[in-house]
Formats: C-alpha cells, sequence, structure tokens
C-alpha cells in the first residue's frame, strides 16, 4: 500500500500515513484531475460515500493529478475543489509519484484498502459505481482483513 507523500500539497487536512488510517479501517484513494469532465462525473458518487459511510470508519483520500499544468496550481485546485462541493482532502500530485506508486491507467482511478492495507477493489476509469459501493460496504461490514483457513472449523463436541 503506497503511503501518502508527508511533504504533499494538501488541499485540506493532511491525513497523516496510510498505514494508520488502514488500521482503523477501509481508505477509498481518489485519482482525478478536477479540470477533466471524467473526473468530475465521478465526484458526486465519491461524496455521497463520504457522506453515508465516513461516520462508519470510511475514510475518502483524494489525489489531484493533473493533465495540465494549470491543475497543479494549489489555489486554482482549491477553487475548483469547493466549486465541485469536495470535503475529502487531496493531495496535489503534479509529479506523478502516488499516479505511478499505484499503476494508475487513467482518470479516474479508485483504490479501496481494507483494514490492515489490503486492497479490496479498484477500478480504472468511470463506472462500476454499484460495485464500488458493494466493495465499500462489504469492507465496512466485515472483520479485519487476515488470512484463513480454507478448511471449516471442526465443532470440538461432534466426536469426529
Amino acid at each position: 500500500m503506497p503511503d501518502l507523500p508527508p511533504e504533499g500539497n494538501w488541499i485540506g487536512r493532511d491525513p497523516g500515513k496510510m498505514a494508520s488510517l488502514a488500521a482503523k479501517g477501509p481508505v477509498l484513494v481518489h485519482f482525478f484531475d478536477f479540470s477533466q469532465l471524467n473526473s468530475v462525473r465521478t465526484l458526486p458518487y465519491l461524496i455521497e460515500w463520504q457522506r453515508r459511510y465516513e461516520p462508519m470508519g470510511l475514510r475518502i483520500i483524494g489525489v489531484q493529478a493533473p493533465r495540465f499544468p494549470f491543475g497543479a496550481d494549489p489555489e486554482l485546485a482549491r477553487a475548483g475543489l469547493k466549486e465541485l462541493g469536495v470535503g475529502f482532502p487531496v493531495v496535489i500530485d503534479d509529479q506523478r509519484i502516488l499516479w505511478n506508486s499505484y499503476g494508475c491507467e487513467g482518470w479516474p482511478s479508485l483504490f479501496l484498502w481494507g483494514r490492515g492495507g489490503r486492497l479490496r477493489w479498484f477500478q480504472f476509469g468511470e463506472g462500476e459505481y454499484r460495485s464500488t459501493e458493494e466493495a465499500i460496504q462489504a469492507a465496512l461490514a466485515g472483520p479485519p482483513d487476515r488470512c484463513s483457513s480454507a478448511e471449516p472449523e471442526q465443532d470440538e463436541g461432534s466426536g469426529e
């Protein structure tokens, strides 16, 4: 699970280390560019998921990965994100360090990390909103991610 840049240019509060966030609950990392229509169309879903699921432990982190140089301007990005209603923390990744670490293939890209830092879901491009929400719900409802035996537990009283 790639960590967030320690000296990143944050819009909103720096959320801290990914390992600490994932220890508390699922983390949805959303790569986008506020100036691209395909990215902008995903934001209402992210905003709604934040409203619904943040009280249950979901954390959403935005990564502004600008296609054009003006998207790296912090004041322009701050104003654009405010106008779009984005309330989750966003880091500007103008050097594409996180983008490359995550293996992004285009805008937008979503990565859902479960408790403990296991990748639970990813999506490149628009769409799959229902499947993404179902993955969020499963990550919130399930026990902490860990390896489990493939064999069913034995009932000690069965005499077998």
